[in-house]
């Protein structure tokens, strides 16, 4: 199923009529659904990409993503501000990356030399000497 999602963004994008603030719209949308689908956030990483990437092809990408943060004036469905909305996912994934438990991606190894360079304290300078 995700090869069949992840595969089809890309192609239904390319119509000739669809603009940048369409497609950011759509993949806010996209964004929120998937999390509600999958709360874990492996779906969406995995259909996440190639719209991410067909994204930073576009020229006026960023000037969207700007306008629709700073004036709110991209709103097509009349359900909210949509750089209001583009914001929250972007503060959720902000507080998400800030959440993940530092002791759910490190082996014990990994921990101590952590440990070990944070309590390191340099030889005084008279020991130097």
């Amino acid at each position: 199923m995700t090869y069949i999602i992840s595969d089809r963004p890309p192609q239904v994008f390319k119509w000739a009529g669809a603009s940048t603030n369409d497609i950011l719209h759509q993949y806010v949308s996209t964004i929120k659904a998937l999390r509600t689908i999958d709360p874990t956030g492996v779906f969406l990483e995995a259909v996440g990409e190639p719209i991410r990437d067909y994204l930073r092809g576009r020229k006026d990408t960023i000037k969207c993503i700007v306008t629709m943060l700073t004036d709110g004036s991209g709103n097509t469905n009349g359900t909210g501000n949509a750089g209001d909305n583009l914001l929250e996912e972007l503060n959720r994934d902000a507080e998400n990356q800030e959440n993940v438990d530092y002791d759910d991606h490190t082996n014990i190894d990994e921990k101590q030399a952590w440990h070990n360079a944070e309590s390191w304290e340099s030889d005084p300078v008279e020991a130097t000497h």
